[in-house]
Order: C-alpha cells, then sequence, then structure tokens
C-alpha cells in the first residue's frame, strides 16, 4: 500500500514538475536570458522623412522590391509585374531609395501596385534600433488567402537626408520569423531576439525565440 501510495505521489510530482518547470525555462530562455545579456526591450516607431512619417506603402514597395532582387518572394503571390515601374527611377543600384522622389509620385498620384489583389496583406513596418545612421526595420506581412501566421523581414538601412539604402537583410522565405522583442547594439552590427510565439498559432508551448545578428553592412 505504501509503494503504491508513493507511487502515485511521485507520479503527480513529476507531472507537476513537467508542467512548472518547463514554462520556466522557456521563460528564462525566452525572455530572462536577453536581458541578462545586455538586450532591451524593444520600442517601435516610423522612420519619418522631414517630420512626417514615411509612408507605409513606400516601406511596401522597398520591401516587395528588395525581395524580388534577391529572388526571395517564390512562395508569395504577389507577381514581379505588378509593381509600377515609374518608382524604379527613384531606385539607384538596387538597393538605394530616393524617398523624396518617392514621395512626389506618390502625390502625383501614382500607385504602388498594379492590379494586385494582395497588398493588404502588408502590415507595415517598425523601426526598432538606431547606431548613427543605421537602422534595424522589421517588417511584417501576411500571404494572400487565409492563413493567419505572419512573416517578418529584418533589415538594416542607413538612412540620411533622401535616402534610404539597405545595406543588409534577413528575408524570411518561406519561413515564419516572428517580430523583434528584445535588441542590442554592437559595435558593427544589431543583435536581436523575437518573440517566442508566432503569429495566430494554436499554442505557444515549447515555443523558442529566435536569436539572430545582423551587421550594419553585408
Amino acid at each position: 500500500m505504501r509503494i503504491f501510495t508513493f507511487f502515485i505521489y511521485s507520479t503527480i510530482l513529476f507531472f507537476l514538475s513537467f508542467i512548472i518547470v518547463f514554462p520556466a525555462m522557456g521563460f528564462y530562455q525566452n525572455d530572462i536570458k536577453p536581458l541578462v545579456n545586455g538586450y532591451k526591450k524593444i520600442e517601435k516607431s516610423n522612420l519619418k522623412h522631414k517630420g512626417e512619417n514615411i509612408s507605409e506603402d513606400i516601406f511596401m514597395y522597398i520591401h516587395y522590391f528588395v525581395t524580388f532582387d534577391e529572388e526571395a518572394r517564390q512562395f508569395y503571390s504577389i507577381e514581379e509585374a505588378n509593381l509600377n515601374k515609374a518608382y524604379l527611377s527613384c531606385i539607384e543600384d538596387n538597393k538605394i531609395f530616393n524617398i523624396s522622389c518617392m514621395k512626389t509620385l506618390q502625390n502625383k498620384g501614382q500607385e504602388f501596385l498594379i492590379d494586385d489583389k494582395c497588398d493588404w496583406t502588408f502590415f507595415g513596418h517598425s523601426s526598432v534600433a538606431r547606431n548613427k545612421n543605421y537602422y534595424l526595420v522589421s517588417m511584417e506581412e501576411k500571404m494572400c488567402g487565409t492563413f493567419l501566421a505572419r512573416f517578418n523581414t529584418y533589415y538594416v538601412f542607413e538612412y540620411k537626408d533622401d535616402y534610404l539604402r539597405v545595406t543588409n537583410a534577413f528575408l524570411t522565405g518561406k519561413d515564419i520569423f516572428n517580430p523583434i522583442k528584445y535588441y542590442k547594439i554592437n559595435d558593427d552590427s544589431f543583435s536581436f531576439v523575437t518573440e517566442a510565439c508566432a503569429h495566430g498559432a494554436d499554442t505557444c508551448w515549447g515555443s523558442e525565440a529566435d536569436w539572430i545578428e545582423l551587421k550594419f553592412e553585408k
């Protein structure tokens, strides 16, 4: 009888420890460890041009243009032909974007996308960190259809005056990456930790954050 009672108590304690310890380990790995290692929690903001937020449509165009150039959109339903070629006059070397030029065309009524049914899937940008003229920026989007998960692509921009230059990027391709939660500025790079749980996930049990580093320049 004592052996049976001991077995019951041992089983209960095992399951209790499983329920308590594993979430605690996940919380440490995803939230405590970054802070212990000098990371800061992000404060989202928008990049501005002459005192005004840069239009999300401009960032959408930049994002689509860059990912097409890097052949990273094979899993996305938007087509390269849908990009309005009028804006190509505002781009140098496929990576330097003249924001004043793009704003002028936008004010003249030039659409960024042509005959596209999926432009609503772009959820905008978040400026996460800055070191001098370098900015760590995350862009979020969702594939067309009923797929709930959101894809985050991470960029490093050099931004000064009218020019936004893509110096490095972590492109998601077909993989889902989560929003940035913590960041740290190094001598020549941004280090960051993502959210552990994906948008639209049924459960976050056992999910781990991604730890990523992006150099200012490739």
